[in-house]
This record gives C-alpha cells, structure tokens and sequence, in this order.
C-alpha cells in the first residue's frame, strides 16, 4: 500500500501549477494585443520625445531647465527720432500742439490730421490765411530737387502718347522709405512748370512753388511729399471739352501715376490701378482755377478710385452729374479722405466755389465741415499767392509725417 504524501508538500505543487498557468495566460493576451493593434511599443529615445513608429515622433512637454533670461527695456538714446542703443525709430505718439516737440525723442514732427484733429496732440487745424504772411514762402536751407521723366501709355484709340512729367523729390530722400503723393493741375495757358518753377511776386517776394514745398517740409509744416506736375489743355469753353476731359483722365491713370509709383517710393503696393487704389488715401489730386476743372472731372469723377484727396482751387460749380456719381454706390466704395475747396477774398470765382462746397455736402451725407471736408478763402484773390497758401493747408490736412 503506497504512502500518503505529505499535505505541505501537494499544496506547493498546486500553487506551482497555477503560477504557470497564469504566467501562460499573461503571454498570450500580451501577443494577441500587439497582434490586433499593429503597433510597436513606445521605445523612448531622447528627453522628452516617444517614438511612436517610422513616421511619427510625438513630443512630451518637458521643463526647460535653463529658462530664456528676460531683456530689460532700453532706455532710449533718442537723434534724430532714432534711438543710438537698439536702432528703433520713435512712434511719435503725442506732441506739443504749438511747438509740435514730441514728448518721447524731443524731435519736432508733422502734425497728424484725423477728421480735423490731430491724433498726436488733440488740436485742430491751424489753416493759413496768407503764405507770405506766415513767413512760408521760401528760404529753406535743405531743398529738393525738380526732376524730368517721361511718361508712355496707349490711350482708348490704340494711339502710343509719350509725354513729360515734372517730379519734386523732397530733400532726404529715401526709396526705403514711403511717400504720399500729390498730383498738380495748372491753370489756363499753363504747362508743368508752372506750379513748382513759375516765379511769382507778391509785392518785394519773388518766390516759386518748389521754394514754398522746400519750406513746409523744413519747417515741418507738412510731411516730405512727391509732387507731380504736368501738362493739360486748356479746358474752359473749349467745345471739346469732354475729349479734353477724357485724355487726361486716361493719361492720369494708364501713363502718370503708373509711372511715377514704378519709379520712386509711394504708399502703392505696385504701379497698377488695383495697387494705387490700395493706397489711395496718400493720392491727392489739385488743381488751379482751369486745373479745378480736372482735379474735379479727370480726378473725382473719373479717377476717384485712385485719389483720396481732392482739392479744386478757385473753380467753378459742381455739373450735375458729378453730383449725381457723389451719391451713388460708386462713391460709397471709394469714400473721400479730405475734400479742400479754396478761393481768394477777392477772387471772380468765390461764390461759384462757395456754391460747389455746399452741393458737395448736400451729396454726400459722409462729408462733414471740419473734419474731412474744408473751404476756406485766402486773403487774395485768383492767383498763386492764394494757391500756394492753399497748397499748404490741403497738404497739412492731407499726410502726416
């Protein structure tokens, strides 16, 4: 008869066999989990980072030991509305309203019309009555120079026309930089040297257009600016005066502008249409008693997408249909930026330019006296003593600097 085995003994074989047995049934759950999934297991091979599989790389946030030290703010060395110690150029964000000194850099700075308040100081406009008066009407140190350059389009009858253009280039020029622009429509029997190079004397001061500019930049009294003049056909009376019209409105936006954005630094994305028309608000259109007329058709009516600014000096009364385009969706999709109306105190066309103002408001609800809509009457009458002086304020509430 066999003897009985110890009870001790058979219990460690029972749990022996149970352990394997779990053991077993571990192995296959794990293969059958690796077999379902596809998948490798996570294999860590740097900090921070799990390799998923060939393709994919998963980052773990991690703790960066040795944090980026903070930079204390410079303290600015300002010259010239530049700072010497990092190179950063002085936002200019308020000002003096007479001195016009900026409160950060100390550096005197153009005034920053917004709907007829500076953005800078808070003040209004001070509008000039008088350019001699003032003190303005040349005698700057630093002066820019008159450039000639030729302008070529094909006009709407597949004729090639090749003109000449008259360009101002400020004093300190700079293609790195951006300039408004604005384009100067002489009078009846003018031609493009008539603004900016023509002598004029009022009583013992013989003074040109470039002198005045040359000035209102030095004196900070307006923003450096490229002003560009050319010449136009006489317009008044003409019986051909819509051909007139509709040559230089086509020479203006297919031959002129184009030209002038391709050759120096302007606000304009690029020298097309869509590109000026991006950058509008630093277009202005002025014109002088005959040159009225067209910064009035050739500019707001015709070209009123590439011009903010529009300024008809010592002209006459709004056409009808003028008004009519004021008002309609065209107008909306191009709102005007500044609408300057100037005359002389004892200039023949004063009533007619008062007259002009009042139906340009009544057309356009968006005009509002003061702020982006001016007229003003010069102590004199129908001649650049009242043009230049006009020529200031529009260009003062026009850019900043």
């Amino acid at each position: 008869m066999e003897k009985e085995k110890p009870h001790g003994e058979l219990l460690q074989k029972v749990l022996l066999v149970v352990a394997l047995f779990m053991l077993a049934l571990a192995a296959v759950c794990a293969a059958l989990l690796i077999t379902q999934s596809g998948d490798e297991m996570p294999q860590e091979t740097a900090q921070g980072v799990m390799m998923i599989d060939d393709e994919t790389i998963e980052t773990v946030p991690t703790e960066d030991p040795t944090p980026a030290p903070t930079r204390a703010p410079c303290e600015h060395s300002w010259k010239d509305g530049v700072c010497t110690l990092c190179g950063e150029h002085c936002p200019h964000p308020r000002h003096q309203a007479e001195s016009r000194i900026c409160t950060d850099c100390g550096e005197r700075v153009v005034h920053s019309f917004v709907n007829g308040q500076c953005r800078r100081c808070g003040s209004k406009p001070f509008i000039l009555d008088d350019i001699v008066d003032a003190g303005l009407a040349g005698g700057a140190t630093r002066c820019g120079e008159l450039q000639k350059l030729q302008y070529s389009y094909t006009d709407s009858n597949h004729v090639a026309v090749r003109k000449d253009m008259s360009v101002y280039v400020p004093y300190g020029y700079d293609p790195q930089k951006q300039y408004p622009v604005a384009l100067l429509i002489h009078g009846y029997g003018g031609d493009l040297g008539t603004w900016m190079e023509l002598r004029n004397h009022f009583g013992t001061v013989n003074v040109r257009g470039i002198d005045v500019v040359d000035r209102l930049i030095e004196e900070d009294w307006i923003a450096p600016v490229l002003i560009v003049s050319i010449d136009t056909p006489n317009l008044s009376g003409m019986s051909d005066y819509n051909s007139r019209v509709a040559k230089v409105s086509e020479e203006i936006r297919y031959g002129v502008l184009p030209t002038v954005c391709a050759r120096y630094a302007t606000y304009a994305t690029d020298n097309t249409s869509a590109g000026i028309a991006r950058a509008r608000e630093h277009f202005a259109i002025i014109g002088a008693s005959d040159g009225a007329l067209y910064a009035v058709e050739s500019g707001l009516r015709d070209n009123r997408d590439l011009f903010g600014v529009f300024a008809p000096l010592s002209g006459l009364d709004i056409p009808a249909d003028i008004l009519t385009v004021q008002s309609g969706e065209w107008a909306r999709q191009y709102p005007i930026r500044l609408l300057f109306m100037g005359t002389g105190q004892t200039d023949f066309n004063r009533t007619q330019v008062l007259l002009a103002y009042v139906h340009m408001l009544e057309a356009d609800a968006s005009l509002l006296d003061g702020q982006n809509a001016f007229h003003h009457i010069c102590d004199s009458g129908h001649s650049f003593r009242s043009w230049f002086t006009d020529l200031a304020n529009v260009l003062q509430l026009a850019f900043d600097g």
